[in-house]
């Protein structure tokens, strides 16, 4: 096989489009690996850096081993995605101003020029990695520390692969098909997740195997659906009769709030009551649920909370702006309507409440922690100002019913970076792509 190195070409045609092509070795790109992961490697062109004033500017391509699909915004299905982030060296922060999608041949498939807000890199990812690469005196010379003497493993989604790496490209020389093996190789099969969590002296948490539950905007059951492979959320209409919503549907969540429609929102009534931590990883995410008393009223009408849950990114954006995460607490009336509370969570100082759910949380998907020692109350989530959007949608997972009532603080929630990358240590990435508004009305109160 050959080892030339696929070069970046960037031409800006009149129409605006951008159109990337491969050259011979003479123009060759050098593509440096900073991370590979079980099912993709990021890259970095260290020809295209440049920096002024501790900001520099990068093309990063991420390579996956099979085709999937975009995790937020428009569907695309692409396997490589090329990216020109702004790196800001000081503050540690990175903002994409132009992103490419290709297919396995290398075609285009779409271009977005938008730039994005700049956001905080959380340390030892991958983006943490080329933030580094981006911003060293000599970014070639940083580069041979991050060279490995042997290849690294790979892992597909089925199983064991062995793969060749070239800059640019992850092909797998063998179908994936085999079943995980035992011992020390299926420990690189996936992250480590955090099993066990320090208690206070004198407490033990209660923990119990559970099947997964019933989670509001979390429809579990034998259709094992995901958020990226086979069973991706652009395959979630197709997977089964209940779940045609998902791809059917008009008034699908979760959306871009864009142009909101001021109007005199009734002021949400929360009636929270404390209750004993009880915590649930139910394989999609981290689940609090609660004991019956805990309700709000919206318009005058009563909803139950239900439960309440977590999301990273956030599944909501604002103009285009996403959040590092969001909880979602789920309301149910005595008539069956549903009611979602967002409350947007941002990097920034660590939350007390936050850190005992993070302590409690199993490791383990279908595991339940209790610990009755401990007492929660989900006003500790809330944001002292509680204005909010208001619009219809849906379930953000399979079925996807529609008919639900969301209701988005305004008001972002600090937690601790570390807080996001302990929950990131078990979901990544779990986050519905953003669905068509199709004109729907949102309304923004004051």
């Amino acid at each position: 096989m050959s080892t030339k190195l696929p070069v970046l070409a960037l031409t800006f045609a009149a129409t605006g489009a951008l159109l990337f092509a491969l050259s011979g070795p003479a123009g060759a790109t050098l593509w440096q690996p900073v991370q590979t992961g079980d099912k993709a490697q990021t890259e970095v062109d260290l020809d295209s850096i440049s920096k002024k004033d501790a900001i520099a500017t990068a093309w990063v391509q991420e390579v996956h081993a099979e085709p999937i699909a975009t995790k937020s915004g428009a569907y695309y299905v692409y396997r490589t995605m090329k990216m020109q982030i702004r790196y800001q060296c000081t503050p540690r922060t990175a903002a994409v101003l132009t992103r490419g999608y290709f297919n396995d041949s290398g075609a285009e498939v779409a271009v977005e020029h938008q730039a994005e807000e700049a956001r905080p890199v959380l340390p030892e990812t991958a983006e943490d990695h080329a933030l580094t690469l981006a911003c060293a005196a000599d970014p070639k010379k940083a580069a041979t520390a991050l060279k490995r003497p042997e290849p690294v493993a790979e892992r597909y989604m089925d199983g064991l692969a062995r793969t060749e790496h070239r800059a640019g490209l992850i092909r797998a020389s063998a179908p994936a098909t085999a079943p995980l093996p035992d011992g020390p190789a299926a420990a690189v099969a996936a992250p480590l997740a955090p099993e066990h969590h320090a208690k206070p002296a004198g407490t033990l948490a209660k923990e119990r195997i559970t099947r997964p539950l019933p989670a509001g905007d979390h429809g579990h059951d034998d259709a094992h659906w995901d958020y990226e492979g086979e069973n991706a959320p652009y395959r979630w209409g197709d997977m089964k009769p209940d779940y045609a919503a998902c791809k059917t549907g008009q008034r699908q969540s979760p959306i871009d709030i864009r142009n909101p429609v001021l109007a005199a929102l009734d002021p949400i009534t929360f009636h929270y009551e404390e209750s004993p931590l009880k915590v649930t990883n139910n394989g999609h995410t981290i689940q609090v649920d609660l004991q019956p008393g805990s309700f709000i009223l919206v318009s005058g009408e009563r909803y139950e909370l239900v439960q309440l849950h977590f999301h990273t990114p956030s599944e909501e954006r604002i103009n285009g702006r996403g959040f590092d995460m969001v909880a979602h607490l789920v309301h149910k009336s005595a008539q069956g309507k549903l009611a979602v509370v967002a409350v947007l969570l941002t990097a920034g100082q660590a939350h007390a409440a936050i850190e005992n759910i993070w302590n409690t949380m199993p490791g383990t998907p279908g595991r339940t922690r209790e610990r009755p020692e401990v007492q929660f109350n989900p006003l500790a989530l809330l944001p002292a100002d509680r204005a909010y959007y208001s619009f219809q949608g849906s379930l953000t997972t399979p079925p996807c019913t529609e008919g639900v009532q969301w209701l988005v603080l305004k008001t972002p929630v600090e937690l601790a970076r570390e807080q996001i990358v302990h929950f990131n240590a078990l979901y990544p990435m779990n986050a519905r792509p953003l669905q068509p508004a199709n004109d729907r009305i949102v309304k923004a109160g004051s």
